[in-house]
């Protein structure tokens, strides 16, 4: 019985993740980017250090991953945050426009960002094998 319920709920996880797009009416994002608009991009329109990270999650995406590339406004900056469906942190991917990884301990304040992030889009989604 065990072992038909744990199936089952396997299943369905699986027909979640391999019906999931850019859409912000579920919950598989953090609350910031359940706000997000579907506008997706190229990779030639990303910065290039983008453009590059993107190209190498497609190649290692583990199967029934799920990566999301969101774009924001916050302090007048682009912000570009990567989820990942599997991430132990909500916001350790999360850069300044050139690229910069923002250090969210020592000089940045994650409680302003939540509060005054604008914009926020989905630009791109990669999805590891089925």
């Amino acid at each position: 019985m065990k072992r038909t319920a744990f199936l089952f709920l396997m299943a369905i996880t699986v027909i979640c993740f391999t019906t999931m797009s850019c859409s912000n009416d579920n919950d598989e994002v953090p609350f910031l980017m359940k706000q997000s608009t579907t506008s997706l991009m190229a990779k030639k329109d990303m910065p290039n250090w983008l453009a590059e990270k993107v190209s190498d999650l497609e190649k290692d995406a583990p199967p029934l991953a799920l990566y999301k590339v969101y774009q924001c406004k916050w302090k007048s900056q682009t912000i570009y945050h990567i989820y990942y469906n599997f991430a132990s942190c909500a916001m350790c991917n999360t850069f300044y426009a050139d690229g910069t990884k923002i250090d969210w301990e020592k000089k940045a304040d994650p409680d302003d960002f939540s509060k005054s992030s604008t914009d926020w889009k989905c630009i791109y989604v990669i999805e590891g094998s089925h």
